[in-house]
């Protein structure tokens, strides 16, 4: 199952996380910082929308507009390292994508598997043609990743490290195939940016974990607690009042079941069982030897009269063995869905036991299926046009970090600087913070900030047919069907009272066409290969 991690990656819209060393820069006398959002520079720029206030680019996350540069001005040269007055230098860790997993880099030209370098230069040209990089040209370097244990993520940091780059992008972490965590905090004083998706790596599990926990905590409290447990799968339970079990990872990749508890508490809400099991250092698979533990787990949760399941373990490996347990055991329960692991995608949750999963619902962070419009591909198509170049939807997050940073810093690029573009002038975008429902929340994450979640209420039929939510992969039958037209919520915005689930009539699992509040500006790609002009794709993906 774990080519399957990458097929979700490759889904979301989610901005990836930075890292920064803000002391890793030049102590030379340099011009002042001003990139000029939302001066008059900035607005009369030809590359302005002045309604909107961002750079014209076909994309709902289109940073904010700056002032123009000529070639005359003076951007300070070598302001940290790896940056000149031309060239920025970005080492980039990848590996060779095999079996399954190559569906996540396609070579749209040739219909086969693509290569993570190519996805990252085809994807490039579509941000550098746009953004503002200051007078200076990003120039990568490709390090093949040795692998994903401890030493070998320890060993690719020396060697990433001695190249001495401005940022490094960790492309392998993405799809855990190399580099990881390991990799990533061992650069984290060695370089001025690090650039990593925020499934994966950089912010400790923990703290990435808190989010969804607290999400988890809220609604839950609001919604379920104080009412009986009419969605399960057995009549014996459907009319006794709700009691709550959790089962969760624990462990480096786990999530924080106290912080979970004492949120739950404030709304009333009660723990009777809650069962652990260790993890890895990522939530998205747990160990084999954690599975084995499924069993166990099912047969506690029973024992103590335990009617809904609160479900934090992930969607790939766990849950499956939780629910196919459940169903060797004759225990039909509620599953409330937290979105832990990947468990709210639907070509994951697809490979639950069906009996089971016909009584999950809760909050799923990936939205309904866009059949017209795909933020995640939409600045790739509209450059390159349909059926070319290497597409991967880590490579778009990760390529969108870099470059809005890069956009939004100024001249004087630093490490602080970068980090101030992102964290302080990029406005949160997306999802709740757009009243959007088919976008995802944007606003970056440093490693000590967690990455925001929104979350939509949603309910799993079994049986229903349609294209799966991760883009691609064609007709599956089983889908999340969301209520309220798929309408976003976050921490401390979650409605009070139990929502009707389990009604097609009142719910969607795809939304045709794009609501009017979701819909972005388009603009023409002049000088784009879509149009006729600019560059072939990368070697490869030409084929």
């Amino acid at each position: 199952m774990r080519p399957l991690i990458g097929l979700a990656v490759a889904a979301t819209l989610a901005t990836a996380v930075v890292t920064t060393n803000p002391g890793a820069s030049a102590a030379a006398a340099i011009p002042k910082n001003d990139p000029g959002i939302g001066s008059a520079a900035a607005l009369s720029n030809p590359n302005c929308d002045q309604t909107t206030k961002r750079i014209k680019f076909e994309s709902p996350y289109a940073p904010p507009c700056v002032k123009p540069w000529t070639s005359s001005d003076n951007n300070g040269g070598a302001t940290a390292q790896g940056v000149t007055k031309d060239k920025i230098k970005v080492v980039v860790l990848w590996a060779d994508l095999t079996g399954a997993l190559q569906q996540n880099v396609p070579n749209r030209t040739t219909g086969q598997g693509g290569t993570e370098p190519d996805a990252m230069i085809d994807m490039d040209a579509v941000y550098k043609a746009f953004f503002e990089t200051w007078g200076r040209t990003v120039e990568y370097t490709f390090v093949k990743g040795t692998g994903t244990d401890e030493a070998a993520q320890q060993a690719d940091a020396v060697a990433v490290a001695a190249l001495k780059p401005f940022a490094v992008v960790d492309f392998a972490g993405a799809y855990l195939h190399s580099g990881g965590l390991v990799f990533e905090s061992a650069l984290r004083d060695k370089v001025p940016a690090l650039v990593t998706f925020p499934c994966c790596g950089v912010i400790p599990p923990e703290t990435r974990a808190n989010p969804l926990v607290a999400n988890a905590a809220e609604w839950v409290g609001k919604a379920l607690v104080g009412h009986k447990a009419r969605w399960a799968g057995d009549n014996s339970l459907k009319s006794k009042p709700r009691v709550f079990g959790v089962v969760y990872p624990a462990g480096s990749g786990g999530i924080d079941f106290n912080l979970f508890e004492k949120g739950f508490a404030r709304y009333g809400g009660k723990v009777t069982a809650s069962v652990s099991y260790p993890s890895e250092a990522t939530q998205l698979q747990a160990p084999p030897e954690a599975v084995e533990q499924a069993v166990t787990i099912i047969t506690k949760l029973k024992s103590a009269g335990v009617t809904t399941i609160i479900n934090f373990a992930d969607g790939i490996a766990m849950t499956p063995a939780l629910t196919k347990a459940a169903t060797d055991q004759n225990y039909f329960p509620e599953w409330v869905v937290t979105g832990n692991g990947y468990q709210d995608v639907d070509v994951i949750a697809m490979a639950s036991d069906k009996q089971q999963t016909a009584h999950a619902f809760g909050l799923v962070w990936f939205p309904p299926v866009v059949p017209q419009q795909s933020a995640a591909a939409t600045p790739f198509d509209w450059y390159w046009g349909k059926n070319k170049g290497t597409f991967a939807g880590a490579a778009l997050s990760l390529v969108q970090s870099l470059y809005t940073g890069l956009h939004l810093a100024g001249p004087n690029l630093t490490g602080k600087t970068f980090e101030q573009a992102l964290v302080d002038r990029y406005p949160p975008t997306g999802g709740t913070f757009s009243n959007q429902v088919t976008t995802m929340e944007t606003a970056w994450a440093t490693f000590d900030n967690p990455p925001p979640r929104g979350s939509a209420l949603a309910w799993w039929s079994p049986d229903t047919t349609g294209p799966s939510q991760v883009a691609g992969l064609g007709t599956i039958t089983g889908k999340y069907m969301f209520l309220d037209g798929g309408r976003r919520y976050s921490t401390g915005h979650f409605p009070k009272g139990e929502p009707d689930f389990f009604d097609p009539s009142t719910s969607v699992w795809e939304l045709d066409p794009v609501p009017p509040s979701d819909q972005f500006p388009t603009y023409p790609c002049n000088d784009c290969p879509s149009s006729g002009g600019g560059p072939a794709p990368s070697s490869h993906a030409a084929g």
